[in-house]
């Protein structure tokens, strides 16, 4: 058995991250509808007060929609060749 130095190095987390990936692709969800969701969770249990809910929250909004974006131009781009 390997030292473990870091949560990384964890068999059990390893296998979770792989499975996560899976259901993503099976599933077609865009991970950002996922931790804005596990933010309201975090938010309705105090796990985080307002002002950090909403900093959170508008990154994943931001980084949704700089995604969607560059989705969107690559899928125009190709219809253009």
């Amino acid at each position: 058995m390997s030292l473990i130095n870091r949560f990384e190095d964890i068999q059990a987390w390893q296998e979770a991250r792989e499975l996560v990936k899976k259901v993503y692709v099976l599933t077609n969800k865009e991970p950002f509808s996922e931790v804005q969701s596990l933010l309201y969770a975090a938010l309705d249990v105090e796990c985080v007060n307002q002002r950090l809910f909403d900093l959170h929250y508008e990154q994943a909004r931001k980084t949704k929609a700089l995604i969607g974006g560059f989705k969107h131009s690559l899928t125009k781009k190709s219809f253009r060749q």
